[in-house]
């Protein structure tokens, strides 16, 4: 007994240094400015502390993504007129920035990642592409007149779009590769604009003038969610949080946040002058931290004595309040 009681104490010391890192779990958004042209920031979930992460002079977001778990940014980089648009992925702190998928002339519009399977979509003009996110393998695998937005289920692998079609809203999906297409949702209704998917609860959301509505993967549970004015033109579903955030364009550009069920809206950041908010996307308001283990010369002493005192093998048991669920 009085061994296990020393191993646990030394094996406390030694994990007492692990360093952790929270950089990521915040909003990110881009706007356009007057020198650089086009800043994209991260600010905390309330708003503030708005930091420029990122900047260019004559490209800006057509689409953000926020991979977490791989600890990247995504963004759809659109110059008009121009022969540089490509796919970028950056750090969460603006570092590391690559234009992993050039697209030349092209210019890229809508865009989801889907890292469990390996794939990047975006539209260019009436086209849905893909490729692998090590930028190989670009893939048409659709042509849909009207497109205004896409989506990637991470747990089945399937793409969905949304499009405007003679008056009517159409939302379809197929695998990933284009086939198996089959229809989700068709109503009447004006032009819609982006796609975000609560996958946990299979929902999407899409926004139509000034309101945001959601339906179920199934095409049931139609709902309108929320009415904002201001015009409506950006849209990201936070699925660890069960929050949507979203951009209006007039009087000022702001960016809002809401609860998954439309209720509990409220601005979060507003533009100043001419500036007008690009994109909009949530980060993870329950993020893990990765940790990184930093024992240095204390660490691997009290490892040392670990082993001498418990044998080959060490297992430290956690307290109720840290066991994983």
């Amino acid at each position: 007994m009085f061994r296990e009681r020393i191993a646990g104490f030394l094996a406390t010391l030694a994990f007492s240094s692990l360093a952790t890192s929270s950089f990521g779990a915040g909003i990110y958004w881009e706007r356009s400015a007057s020198s650089p042209s086009y800043v994209l920031e991260r600010a905390d979930f309330n708003g503030s502390n708005a930091t420029v992460i990122y900047s260019e002079t004559d490209r800006n977001a057509r689409a953000l993504f926020l991979d977490l778990a791989g600890r990247k940014l995504y963004r759809a980089a659109a110059r008009t007129p121009g022969t540089q648009n490509a796919i970028q992925r950056m750090d969460l702190d603006g570092g590391n920035v690559e234009d992993f998928v050039p697209l030349g002339s092209a210019i890229p519009a809508h865009m989801a990642v889907d890292p469990p399977h390996n794939k990047v979509y975006w539209v260019q003009l009436t086209n849905i592409y893909r490729a692998t996110l090590d930028g190989s393998g670009v893939q048409l695998i659709k042509t849909v007149a009207g497109i205004a937005g896409v989506a990637a289920d991470r747990a089945s692998g399937k793409v969905y779009w949304v499009f405007g079609q003679s008056g009517n809203t159409l939302i379809r999906r197929a695998d990933s590769d284009g086939t198996n297409e089959e229809s989700v949702l068709t109503i009447n209704g004006v032009t819609p604009s982006s796609l975000g998917l609560w996958a946990a609860e299979g929902r999407l959301y899409w926004i139509q003038g000034s309101n945001i509505r959601a339906v179920n993967v199934d095409g049931t549970g139609l709902a309108n969610v929320l009415t904002q004015s201001g015009f409506i033109f950006s849209l990201s579903v936070d699925e660890q949080a069960d929050k949507l955030y979203f951009v209006t364009l007039l009087s000022p550009s702001t960016v809002w946040r809401a609860n998954i069920d439309g209720t509990g809206v409220e601005s979060l950041a507003s533009a100043s002058g001419s500036d007008v908010f690009a994109q909009a996307v949530a980060g993870d308001e329950t993020l893990v931290p990765p940790v990184t283990p930093t024992l240095g010369a204390w660490g691997m002493f009290v490892l040392a004595l670990l082993m001498l005192i418990g044998g080959s093998t060490i297992a430290i048991r956690r307290s109720p309040s840290s066991q994983a669920p």
